[in-house]
């Protein structure tokens, strides 16, 4: 856990209560090895020191954590974060995980962990195979500065675009949008609040100011993921074995289905190299890490489960894990409302044509975003 935040530690509570009841009742249970930042140590010292059914480890900023489990051949590296941790004054920790492959090659798994933007806490992830990066939200001021809408006429299509969406909340007669604005201005952080202001939508409180003074809070958001793209680009020649995989994680839930837009927009801007892809984090994503070596070396492979594949009983799997090339995510709008991961062969239609990639036959698209419509804005 990196940090002490209801957020990342709410289960834990309930774990280390399980955990206690079990040695009470004299289950047996295997030693368990729990990670855990300065301040969760100190905010549960007491409880960690009446059990000894677990091993824990402390992370700090600048350590290297191994297992002592002689099962578990890998390494935890942990990085700097700029996010305030609870219990203490210290801050919490992103890590990357170095999985060993031979004796000179390693997997790398990086997690950012809550952080404000910082290139050089960026940096420390560019060559991580997988990393899970969390970007917390899109706010509305953020957006408002990327688009320039302060300086823009209100006609300008991009302001009609936004207009359709968030000038309904500036209205206080509407009964129907009232019952739900505050978790609209939760998602977006639209409307005045402290550091979450905007101060509506034609507000000219952010003319001529810069990124850093928008006081965005200890996040990455929205530049924080354009930036490390950027970091990503400039190295995809020097990727030519190595696939790399980035897991757009920490969304609000209240943003809907528009969370799967960001990692597609990253996707199309990219124009699909072989070897960066970007995919929303949801639950049931499965990665998997595999290795060939080729004329003495070794090529890294990054492949994802589809969705629909893996309910097959009859794939091996050989047939459920694809190359990250050929995954591509999918916003299934209903009561199970969640993310999809799709093969070539099952992926969902674009731009009104019928068929997909391998000219297979699918329903269109609108269809699939009707079933047990799921929208958050209705009041319900």
């Amino acid at each position: 856990i990196t940090h002490d935040h209801i957020d990342h530690n709410a289960d834990f509570d309930t774990l280390l209560t399980l955990w206690h009841l079990n040695k009470k009742m004299g289950t047996k249970s295997d030693l368990k090895e729990i990670y855990l930042s300065t301040g969760l140590i100190a905010r549960y010292n007491f409880l960690l020191n009446q059990n000894d059914s677990y091993r824990v480890y402390p992370l700090r900023e600048g350590s290297n954590v191994a297992s002592v489990n002689i099962k578990h051949e890998y390494e935890i590296q942990v990085k700097k974060t700029i996010h305030k941790d609870l219990s203490t004054a210290d801050y919490g920790v992103g890590f990357v995980i170095s999985l060993k492959i031979d004796d000179k090659h390693i997997y790398q798994i990086g997690f950012t962990g809550d952080t404000k933007y910082d290139k050089k806490i960026l940096k420390e992830y560019e060559d991580c195979d997988v990393v899970l990066f969390n970007i917390s939200s899109l706010p509305f001021r953020e957006m408002k500065y990327f688009l320039d809408l302060s300086g823009v006429d209100k006609k300008d299509a991009y302001k009609e675009r936004l207009k359709n969406v968030f000038s309904e909340f500036e209205k206080s007669d509407n009964p129907d949008l009232s019952l739900i604005e505050n978790q609209i201005n939760y998602a977006y952080w639209y409307k005045n609040s402290g550091i979450y202001g905007t101060g509506g939508l034609f507000s000219n409180e952010d003319d001529a100011i810069s990124y850093e003074h928008l006081d965005l809070g200890e996040h990455l958001y929205l530049r924080g993921i354009l930036e490390f793209n950027k970091m990503l680009r400039t190295k995809i020649s020097e990727r030519e074995n190595k696939a790399q995989l980035v897991i757009i994680s920490e969304l609000k839930e209240e943003i809907g289905s528009f969370r799967n837009k960001i990692a597609e927009e990253i996707n199309r801007y990219n124009e699909h190299p072989q070897n960066l892809k970007y995919l929303t984090g949801d639950i049931g994503l499965i990665v998997r890490l595999l290795h060939e070596k080729s004329n003495e070396e070794l090529i890294r492979h990054v492949q994802v489960a589809c969705s629909r594949c893996k309910l097959n009983n009859d794939y091996l799997p050989h047939d459920i894990f694809h190359p990250i090339s050929q995954i591509s995510n999918f916003c299934i709008k209903g009561e199970d409302e969640g993310i999809y991961y799709l093969c070539k062969r099952h992926d969902i239609p674009r731009s009104g044509k019928s068929k997909n990639a391998y000219g297979y036959q699918q329903a269109h698209e609108i269809f699939y975003q009707k079933i047990e419509r799921y929208n958050v804005f209705c009041k319900a």
